[in-house]
């Protein structure tokens, strides 16, 4: 069995639950209901769960509070992917998704080990907010879509 100390398994944070439980946070984006509503696709929680561990879903909307009252109970976070506006700073999504960066970098600068992924747009996200401008992703400055180039496999990457 492995231990904490192993880089196959991430030290455990001091958070409450089931000893060797873990449970991701995610932030639910914005649904594309009226009134707005927040979403979570099914797909990265079944990830999240073939990988041992527990998703729980943070709504993009839950006051400070709740989402001091959530990072406490979670070992992580996961931005995921989807159509989020990022490039509106002021959004409501994006302000909690502000916070609980920033609430993560100081989890971690406490010393606790609480790790934090972005897959595809939650990757983006997680540019802008630490860019604190959405102008760092060039939009439309690249002319690549649909262009198919070789890959040229050669012996030193076998």
């Amino acid at each position: 069995p492995s231990t904490p100390s192993t880089p196959s398994t991430p030290p455990t944070t001091s958070t409450p639950g089931t000893p060797g439980t873990r449970t991701v946070g995610t932030p639910a984006p914005l649904g594309t209901g009226a009134p707005p509503t927040s979403c979570f696709h099914t797909l990265y929680a079944k990830w999240v769960e073939a990988a041992g561990a527990r998703v729980v879903p943070i709504p993009f909307d839950a006051p400070r509070m709740e989402l001091d009252r959530l990072l406490t109970g979670i070992n992580g976070l996961l931005f995921t992917g989807g159509e989020v506006p990022i490039w509106e700073l002021q959004s409501p999504f994006m302000q909690t998704a502000a916070y609980l960066l920033n609430r993560t970098l100081a989890i971690n600068a406490a010393g606790t080990y609480f790790p934090l992924w972005g897959t595809c747009m939650g990757f983006q996200l997680l540019s802008v907010l630490v860019a604190g401008d959405p102008g760092v992703l060039l939009r439309n400055a690249f002319d690549s879509e649909g262009m198919m180039l070789p890959l040229d496999v050669t012996p030193a990457a076998v």
